[in-house]
């Protein structure tokens, strides 16, 4: 008789994940995250706001209208939905978050710009390198294959969609065009 208990087919492939999950975790020093959490009384008590479950009341987290013992549910944000249930004491409202400034969406361009300007010669460069490669080529002969295949709506569609990506990035080039002649100016 073997020594192994009886398990169901691939119950071992399973019981040795599980046992090489647990060594690997235990070999990082100082550092225990469960994977799987009962109890969170640690975010709980770092939550701002606290849902008292047994009442139905939502409290700002330290209230003194909290009663001791009572079974508590830590929120990290509060829903304006929730003020119904808001505690009359702390008066928990919710923070408002800032709305994104227009400043903001335009430095997310810009950078969007800068990167595309940044590494779209190195990407044309790097792909002319990559076409004289066999790889390159086989590549290229198996598009072209495809291409080949390609019904007449299918190639109109293929065209349209890559004479929209070369006009974006057309349009890229030349917003970066204006934006490097702003700042050459600016620094004048």
């Amino acid at each position: 008789m073997s020594d192994a208990p009886h398990m169901a087919p691939g119950g071992l492939v399973v019981d040795q994940v599980a046992l090489a999950i647990q060594t690997l975790r235990a070999s990082t020093p100082g550092h225990f995250d469960a994977l799987v959490r009962i109890d969170n009384r640690a975010d709980e008590a770092i939550a701002p706001f606290q849902f008292d479950a047994a009442r139905g009341m939502l409290h700002r987290k330290g209230c003194r209208a909290i009663p001791v013992n009572a079974p508590l549910l830590g929120l990290a944000e509060a829903d304006p939905d929730y003020m119904i249930y808001a505690c009359k004491r702390c008066k928990p409202v919710p923070e408002t978050s800032p709305e994104t400034k227009a400043a903001d969406r335009a430095d997310v361009m810009f950078g969007l710009v800068s990167l595309v300007d940044q590494f779209a010669g190195v990407l044309k460069e790097r792909g002319r390198d990559y076409r004289q490669t066999a790889d390159g080529q086989h590549l290229g002969a198996q598009l072209q294959d495809v291409y080949q295949a390609l019904g007449a709506r299918e190639k109109e569609i293929v065209d349209v969609v890559i004479g929209a990506l070369d006009q974006v990035a057309a349009r890229l080039r030349s917003l970066d065009g204006g934006l490097k002649q702003t700042a050459a100016k600016g620094e004048d």
